[in-house]
C-alpha cells in the first residue's frame, strides 16, 4: 500500500486525485513512519509477526526461479517500512503543499466533503502539525543514510543487486525530502539539512552498480540525476569535487555501454 500511494503521488493529475483523496491516506503514510522495534526489543510472538510485516522487504525473483534456478532479476523491489512509510507520507504532503492546501489545513473546522470516513479532523491536523512535519523530515534524512549504510554493507557481502536497491530506495527518499523543500520554498530547509547531499551520493552509489550489473540505461538515469542533484546546493549539503567528476564519468560509462 505504501508503495502504491508514494507511486501515486507522481501521477495525481493523471488519476484525477482529488485532494480528500490525498487528504485520506495521510494517516496510512503516518502509521508507515513510526519506528520499528528491533529484534531485541520484541517480546511477543505479537511482536515478531509486525516485526516481520514491517521489517521485511520484497526483492523477490519470480517463483520459476526456484525450480528453474535461473538468474533473473528481480521484478519486485520495495523497501521496508522503515523506507516507504516516510517516502508515502512525505511525497503526500508535498503535493498538497504544490496545491496550497498544507498551510491552510491547521485553520480547518470540518473535513471536506468527500475524505474517508475513517479519517478525523484530529488526526489530519495532528499529521500537518508543525512539530509532527518537523519529526518526520529530520527522521526521513536519518534513514536515508542509513539506507546508504545498509547498502554499503551489502555491497561488502558481494550482493551487488540487493545493494543497488537500498541506493536505490534511499535516493526515492532523498528526493521525496528534496521536493517538500522545494514545494515549500525552502521553509523547511533546517529539518531536512543533508537531504540534498544524500541524493546525490545514493543516485550516484545506485548509478555505479547499475554499471556493474550492466544495466546502461538505469546507470545513465541514476547519473545524469546524481550530476543534477549536485547543481546549486545548499552550502551545508556541498558535496565534493571529485565526487561530482566522478558521477559525470559514470554519465560517460552508461552512454558507452549502451552503445556497446
Amino acid at each position: 500500500m505504501l508503495r502504491l500511494i508514494a507511486t501515486l503521488t507522481h501521477a495525481v493529475k493523471e488519476c484525477n486525485v482529488s485532494d480528500t483523496g490525498l487528504v485520506s491516506l495521510l494517516r496510512i503514510g503516518f502509521l508507515g513512519s513510526q519506528n520499528i522495534k528491533t529484534m531485541q526489543q520484541i517480546t511477543s510472538e505479537v511482536d515478531q509477526y509486525t516485526w516481520i510485516e514491517r521489517a521485511e522487504e520484497i526483492f523477490r525473483s519470480p517463483l520459476f526461479t526456484v525450480f528453474t534456478l535461473d538468474k533473473v532479476e528481480a521484478p519486485e523491489q520495495i523497501a521496508d517500512e522503515s523506507v516507504m512509510g516516510p517516502t508515502a507520507l512525505i511525497r503526500l504532503v508535498t503535493v498538497l503543499a504544490e496545491r496550497g492546501i498544507l498551510e491552510n489545513i491547521q485553520k480547518w473546522k470540518k473535513l471536506p466533503a468527500g475524505t474517508s470516513s475513517s479519517t478525523t479532523l484530529t488526526q489530519v491536523k495532528q499529521i500537518t502539525s508543525l512539530d509532527v512535519l518537523r519529526r518526520i523530515l529530520l527522521l526521513g534524512v536519518k534513514r536515508v543514510t542509513a539506507r546508504r549504510e545498509k547498502g554499503h554493507k551489502r555491497y561488502r557481502e558481494n550482493d551487488v543487486a540487493y545493494a543497488a536497491v537500498a541506493y536505490s530506495t534511499g535516493a526515492e527518499l532523498a528526493a521525496a525530502l528534496v521536493a517538500f523543500d522545494r514545494a515549500t520554498n525552502g521553509k523547511w530547509a533546517d529539518s531536512i539539512r543533508g537531504a540534498h547531499k544524500e541524493l546525490v551520493l545514493c543516485l550516484g552509489n545506485a548509478a555505479e552498480l547499475a554499471l556493474v550489473l550492466k544495466k546502461y540505461r538505469r546507470a545513465l538515469v541514476f547519473a545524469l540525476g546524481a550530476v543534477s542533484a549536485a547543481e546549486n546546493l545548499p552550502p551545508h549539503d556541498r558535496v565534493d569535487e571529485n565526487i561530482r567528476q566522478k558521477n559525470q564519468r559514470r554519465v560517460e560509462r552508461a552512454r558507452l555501454g549502451q552503445e556497446s
